[in-house]
Order: structure tokens, then C-alpha cells, then sequence
């Protein structure tokens, strides 16, 4: 009996929505996360962890996720052991777009000279853009040493999404996703004995969210919960207008849309963000398909409405006709009396 799954993903790919979902339409489903399982992974966050330099919250909330992959392994290695079935769920998002969405995600940590609460949002925005912008040209495309903690930063950030399934999930789960192809939605399915693997795609979530989540093990009725929306956030403006400005340079669209990455995980697809030059409307397959379902539902509606009111419309001529009758045998019985 499949009974137990572990979500281990990189950042930023609807985990919440995700995972309370799972919590919530497989009750019975025990299901742990963790960013990290490796163990490099595990002594490199440890040793953050006991940095000086690190802020006491800091330091709690990764003593935390250190304490998440620990309890995970030692369940993934017990079942390994004894030969029992577990689920890994993975997921994955397009690799500019989920670059911008871990800025956002603790924005004082990258752009500490942005005031969130300014009014220029437009302004802020554009300070965004062009630090984002020098701060990718000096790391990736000059290839610059990275001399201050930022640079630290911004060079690890803008790479991760990339190598993430060769760094962390292959050697973990010996399992390789180039050798495997997607579905039709992007989703992954790799069974290994007892071990059953799914790795879905964020954007598919938007639209096929009840078909992503009825595919993992003791998901019988979807219930959907959304969580950590960006739009909810208070800095939803901000996020718009920064990812309205960006247009990624040439090296910048091709470092991420021409990599090994994209190509695998997104063959046949439309980037996210598109080339300079190119019209910045790029409409995919699968969007075009959600539009139509739409479309069809919408004029589904419409036929309905249009049946309800010449129903009514024929409920209110019988309507007035019997009353006319009426009206007629009760001033012919008034004439006779």
C-alpha cells in the first residue's frame, strides 16, 4: 500500500497550493517535504545554519529545513531496507521565471534598496530590473568572481533552477529525468520497483491543477486550497511591474532557453519571457487549448441563458393569454348577469 510520499522540490513551483491540496484529498497519505536531501546538501545548510553571521531567524528556519530532510531520509532509508512503497513528487518551472519568483520571495535579501510601501512602484521596479540585469552580465556572462556576499548570492541564485535535478534529485533517487520524456502536460511518471516517481510541471498546474493532483497515490476527490499567491502579497505591484519591465538581454534569454534544461523539460514550448525583438505575446499549445475550453464553456453558458429566457418569455405569453381569457369570461358572464 502506497502510504507515505515525500516532496522534495527545488523553490517556487506551487508547493503550497500543492501540498495542502495533497494534506487535504489524501487524508491518509502520510506526506513530508524537504528542499534538500542529499547529503552535501544537509552539511552545507547545517554550516549556514551555525555561521556567526547568520540572523538568529535565519539560522531557526534552517535548523528547521535541516531537521525536515533528516526525518526524511531516515523514512526513505527505512522503507529502501525493508522493500516498502513510498512516492517522491518533484516539480519543475520555467527557469527564468522561477529565478524572478525566489527574488520575490524574500526581496529585502536581494534588493535591500527597494522600499516595497513607495508609490513609485514603477521606479522601485526599474532599480529591480537594472541590478538583476549588471548583476547577471558580471556574474554569467562576464564571468566575474563573485567578491561580495551579494555576489555570492545572485551567482548561486541565477543557476540552481538549472542544475537542480542533476545536483540534488538524481543522486538522491537515481533517477535521471533526460532519460525520460514528459507527457502531454509535462508531468513525469517513473516507476522503480516499489518507488513510484512523479515530477509535475508548474504551469499545468493553473489549468489542469484536479488532473496534476488525481494522478498521486490516495487522491480519490481533489480538494483544492491556494496558498502563498503572489497577488495576495503586499508586494503584488511591485511584482507585476518588475516582471512587466524585464526583457531579458540576448545572453540572458539564451543562457536559460537555450539550456539543456529548458530544451528537456520544455521541448516544443514557448518561453515564458521572450526574446528582444520578438512580439512579447507568445501563446503556447497548451494555453491555446485552455482558451478554447473556455471559449466552448463560455458560449455553453450563453446557449443556456438564451434557452432560459425564451422559456420564460414563453411561461410569460401563456401567462398573459390566460389572463386575458380570463379576463374575457368574466366580462361576458358580467354582460349576461
Amino acid at each position: 500500500m502506497m502510504d507515505y510520499l515525500v516532496f522534495h522540490r527545488m523553490g517556487k513551483v506551487g508547493s503550497h497550493s500543492i501540498l495542502h491540496s495533497l494534506r487535504a484529498s489524501a487524508p491518509g497519505l502520510r506526506v513530508d517535504q524537504a528542499h534538500f536531501l542529499t547529503p552535501e546538501a544537509i552539511a552545507r545548510v547545517r554550516q549556514l545554519a551555525e555561521a556567526p553571521a547568520t540572523s538568529p531567524e535565519t539560522a531557526a528556519s534552517l535548523r528547521g529545513q535541516v531537521e525536515d530532510a533528516r526525518r526524511c531520509v531516515e523514512e526513505i532509508e527505512r522503507r529502501r531496507r525493508r522493500g516498502n512503497p513510498y512516492c517522491v513528487l518533484s516539480g519543475y518551472r520555467d527557469p527564468l521565471d522561477q529565478v524572478v519568483a525566489t527574488l520575490f520571495q524574500m526581496l529585502p535579501l536581494w534588493f535591500p534598496e527597494v522600499d516595497e510601501a513607495a508609490d513609485d512602484v514603477a521606479g522601485q521596479a526599474a532599480i529591480m530590473v537594472r541590478k538583476f540585469q549588471t548583476q547577471f552580465r558580471k556574474l554569467i556572462v562576464d564571468k566575474a568572481p563573485a567578491s561580495t556576499a551579494e555576489d555570492v548570492r545572485f551567482a548561486n541564485v541565477f543557476v540552481k533552477g538549472l542544475n537542480w535535478f542533476d545536483r540534488e534529485f538524481r543522486p538522491f533517487h537515481d533517477v535521471d529525468l533526460y532519460e525520460h520524456e514528459p507527457d502531454e502536460l509535462g508531468m513525469f511518471r517513473v516507476e522503480r520497483g516499489p518507488v513510484l516517481v512523479l515530477v509535475y510541471r508548474m504551469e499545468s498546474l493553473r489549468g489542469h491543477f484536479d488532473e496534476v493532483l488525481g494522478r498521486l497515490p490516495g487522491v480519490k476527490s481533489v480538494q483544492q486550497i491556494n496558498d502563498n499567491e503572489a497577488a495576495k502579497k503586499k508586494c503584488a505591484a511591485l511584482y507585476r511591474e518588475f516582471r512587466r519591465r524585464l526583457e531579458p538581454t540576448p545572453e540572458m534569454h539564451d543562457f536559460y532557453y537555450n539550456s539543456r534544461f529548458f530544451r528537456h523539460f520544455y521541448r516544443g514550448e514557448a518561453p515564458h519571457f521572450a526574446r528582444p525583438g520578438e512580439p512579447a505575446l507568445r501563446i503556447g499549445a497548451e494555453v491555446l487549448h485552455d482558451a478554447a475550453a473556455r471559449v466552448s464553456e463560455l458560449e455553453s453558458v450563453r446557449r443556456e441563458l438564451r434557452e432560459a429566457q425564451e422559456l420564460i418569455g414563453r411561461i410569460q405569453a401563456t401567462k398573459i393569454w390566460r389572463l386575458r381569457t380570463l379576463m374575457r369570461r368574466v366580462l361576458l358572464r358580467s354582460r349576461e348577469s
